[in-house]
């Protein structure tokens, strides 16, 4: 069965994010997050939603479907990321 791969982001404003160079790289290999949080532009992915803090408190959810049986590290060709709404997150 097929899935979904999760990225995750922090935004001051309730914007989706725009520009090839601030979203996440459709060319990163299944589960390239799990190795450490990357910064693209403006922003910082990682393989898990954040905290709020003071001054962040608004996060974005990204997603791109994998085929099934994928293992971590595989090369998925270049698959785009689909931007979910911005929400809110989860006090500290």
């Amino acid at each position: 069965m097929a899935g979904y791969e999760y990225c995750y982001t922090t935004t001051v404003a309730n914007m989706p994010i725009t520009g090839a160079a601030n979203l996440p790289d459709p060319t990163w290999p299944f589960d390239y997050l799990r190795n450490g949080a990357v910064d693209r532009g403006s922003y910082r992915y990682t393989d898990g939603d954040l905290v709020a803090n003071a001054f962040l408190f608004l996060g974005i959810r990204f997603r791109r479907p994998v085929p099934a049986g994928t293992l971590p590290g595989a090369d998925i060709g270049s698959v785009t990321w689909e931007q979910e709404p911005v929400h809110f997150l989860k006090p500290a």
